[in-house]
């Protein structure tokens, strides 16, 4: 019954070289504890750093509540957007085929953070405009001075807005790379990843993700597995937009799990963390893991479509969650990894107690809430962390009608 929470697609023959988790580490020590009446099911997982206590019941309870407001466009629904509309897309673009599609495969380079998703479609759509032979796979595969065309798109993209941040000044090499290997062994056309008889996720990110693609976690220009710069987020994300626009069929599939996704999960308690939390990428990338199985079973076990399920936890931690007084921090100088984060003492005055009530006190899930989940610290110092308890202004402005 935990196959769910395996963080890592079992592996399915022999050689396919999946970087699972050890098995045998997870869940040797696992224990069901029930509880009498509405004590809610609790589930431990022992990884490496400690216990994560999954809490099944409670994801039941704040999934269900995102969900009906998700449908009903009740708040923040009613006015955050995801960034895939056609509005972001080029113009003078061919939507709904091939061209669609490598668009948005070059756009999940730009989906693992240190960017705000709309603003990566709309300065990706202005590099499209200016050059659209440089997102087709056969132009960039027939270029014999690739050296040049990456220096080429570091400037257009440059010039287009698109200035590198820590991460993403290999984008340009990644994108001529990606692009030679779609064309030479997936006809140039991203969805023939998800293709093939019997054909499931756990193939997919096999054929996508380099650690899955039995190269040894390489990137090797002679095999047809294995993109430089796709983890799992990533290859979630690509899945996720082809299924959403249309391009893909949209079966079960793991949801994209980033910083939003871990943020909502762990300020509910649905996963609790243990004392020995670090929270740099060792932690989190084993708590993703286990979110994207706990999702999956959700949406398996109750019907729900994925990709909703994924809208409504990343738009809200963006468009919520971001706007806490207590997820406010105090940013030092940049200095890579070891840029100060500060946070700011959170003093409950009229004018944040207005806006808790006209922000948090819309939530759908605000009665969930417990921890404070700050993002500087996540996108500065690479940690994911609670920095206390989610709290709220008391007295009168706690009565303020927030419609």
């Amino acid at each position: 019954m935990w196959e769910t929470f395996i963080a890592a697609p079992a592996k399915k023959k022999a050689g396919a070289g999946y970087n699972e988790l050890d098995r045998e580490l997870l869940f040797k020590y696992c224990e069901e504890i029930t509880g009498d009446g509405d004590v809610p099911l609790i589930r431990r997982c022992l990884t490496a750093k400690g216990k994560l206590r999954v809490n099944r019941a409670l994801a039941r309870r704040v999934f269900d509540a995102l969900l009906a407001a998700l449908e009903q466009k009740a708040f923040p629904y009613n006015f955050a957007q995801v960034p895939h509309l056609d509005e972001n897309f080029p113009k003078g673009m061919t939507l709904g085929g091939v061209e669609e599609a490598r668009f948005l495969f070059v756009v999940c380079l730009w989906m693992r953070g240190g960017i705000k998703s709309t603003t990566a479609f709309k300065q990706l759509a202005r590099v499209w405009e200016a050059r659209a032979n440089i997102f087709d796979p056969r132009y960039v595969a027939a270029r014999k001075n690739s050296k040049k065309l990456v220096r080429e798109i570091s400037e257009l993209l440059q010039a287009c807005g698109l200035k590198y941040r820590s991460g993403m000044a290999y984008a340009p090499y990644e994108w001529v790379s990606n692009l030679t290997k779609l064309e030479y062994y997936w006809h140039g056309d991203p969805r023939q990843l998800f293709y093939g008889e019997g054909a499931t996720w756990e193939d997919a990110y096999a054929r996508i993700i380099s650690t899955y693609s039995g190269n040894g976690g390489k990137f090797d220009p002679d095999s047809p597995n294995g993109f430089l710069g796709f983890r799992e987020k990533m290859a979630s994300m690509l899945g996720f937009f082809l299924a959403d626009r249309g391009l893909l069929d949209s079966e079960s599939f793991p949801i994209p799990v980033d910083f939003h996704v871990m943020r909502v999960i762990v300020e509910c308690g649905i996963i609790e963390l243990p004392d020995s939390w670090t929270g740099y990428e060792s932690d989190w990338r084993q708590l993703a893991q286990l979110i994207r199985g706990l999702t999956q079973q959700y949406c398996e076990k109750e019907e729900r479509d994925w990709r909703r399920l994924g809208d409504a936890l990343w738009l809200l931690s963006g468009n919520v969650c971001n706007l806490y007084p207590g997820n406010t921090s105090v940013v030092g100088e940049y200095n890579a990894r070891q840029t100060s984060v500060d946070s700011r003492e959170l003093m409950w005055t009229p004018m944040l107690s207005i806006k808790y009530w006209q922000t948090c006190g819309q939530c759908p899930i605000e009665q969930f809430c417990k921890h404070c989940v700050p993002s500087a610290l996540y996108y500065r110092q690479g940690r994911l962390d609670i920095r206390g308890k989610h709290t709220k202004p008391q007295g009168l402005f706690s009565e303020i009608d927030a419609g």
